[in-house]
């Protein structure tokens, strides 16, 4: 690993996982490194919804300023008190075992609640009504007008002054719209291969097709899945409109059966990740599909990323402050 250490200060974002990798820890590495260059290192975990982003994103955010300076994080701007049942920030005590992990400033209960899904995408345009529709490619520049007026800040902030917006794609997913249409939100994989077995019974006894023919296997390979159920558990779900979002990921390139629509017979469309990971709505993908869906799952949501800007500023200006305090003469040179 080749580090520079002429910068003023370093931030670096990864999975959580990145702090067991094998038997080593990266972000104590990355300090082991740093800090003898002359930085002052520290890093957390930190979780995109407590910032206003609608989706539970835990990153391990490190941050190194070169000199002496006073460590801080990043404080919540939204509360997960309804939410006390979801995964995040659970299993975080072992990281006190780390010399350079600081836990995550406590959440208020005072603050607003994190923001949901339906918060999130509830006025975006309606691609997909019924599941029997033929699929629209649509370009990814093609520009739609909102579907409602915006019923939040959120969707304000996000809009700005637009009245229309473009990324209104999806990928095609044309034997498994049905089934789509019959999860309930909150379903996985096993509840939809349960429903491709109903909707192929169905079909096949409309048709009047016996078992082993061609015209019956055919249909059963154009209908269900061919998935394990075991190996499958939750690479299908159907997101809940009424909590945050889980974790986007670039894996969306090839598909979204890991976020169906809560409310449409689809997955995602493009401009709904990125609404869901608080990219503005006037940030136009200059890409395929592809490509767009892999940036916003390997993005940080722009909302954290100006959390940990903010805090990085508030660093660099107390430094600046103290060494200004302690010598303020050679400080106008």
């Amino acid at each position: 690993m080749a580090l520079g250490h002429h910068a003023r200060a370093v931030v670096m974002e990864n999975v959580r996982q990145c702090t067991a990798y094998g038997d080593i820890c990266i972000p104590e590495e990355v300090a082991r490194r740093l800090e003898p260059k002359g930085y002052t290192v520290w890093w957390t975990i930190l979780n995109s919804a407590d910032f206003g982003v609608p989706q539970i994103r835990e990153r391990m955010i490190l941050f190194a300023v070169k000199g002496k300076v006073n460590p801080v994080l990043p404080k919540p701007t939204h509360s997960g008190r309804r939410y006390d049942g979801l995964y995040a920030g659970t299993g975080l005590a072992q990281m006190m075992n780390f010399p350079h992990y600081m836990p995550a400033r406590q959440r208020r209960r005072s603050e607003p609640a994190w923001r949901t899904v339906e918060d999130a995408i509830g006025d975006l345009p309606s691609l997909r009504v019924r599941a029997s529709e033929p699929y629209a490619a649509n370009n990814m520049n093609l520009l739609l007008p909102y579907e409602y007026e915006p019923e939040n800040d959120y969707q304000m902030e996000m809009r700005g002054s637009l009245d229309y917006v473009s990324g209104n794609v999806y990928h095609n997913s044309t034997r498994d719209y049905a089934i789509f249409d019959r999860m309930e939100e909150g379903d996985t994989y096993p509840r939809a291969a349960e429903i491709a077995r109903e909707i192929f019974a169905e079909r096949s006894k409309a048709a009047g097709l016996q078992e082993g023919t061609p015209e019956w296997d055919d249909l059963w390979k154009k209908t269900v899945p061919p998935y394990s159920v075991d190996k499958f558990l939750s690479k299908w779900k159907r997101i809940e409109r009424d909590k945050p979002c889980y974790t986007l990921t670039a894996h969306m390139a090839l598909d979204t059966y890991s976020h169906i629509h809560p409310w449409e017979p689809r997955g995602i469309s493009v401009r709904e990740a990125a609404r869901i990971q608080s990219f503005p709505d006037d940030y136009v993908f200059q890409s395929n599909m592809g490509d767009a869906f892999k940036q916003i799952g390997n993005s940080v949501p722009p909302l954290m990323a100006r959390a940990i800007a903010h805090t990085l500023r508030i660093v660099l200006d107390e430094q600046e402050e103290s060494a200004w305090k302690s010598d303020p003469i050679f400080y106008r040179r």
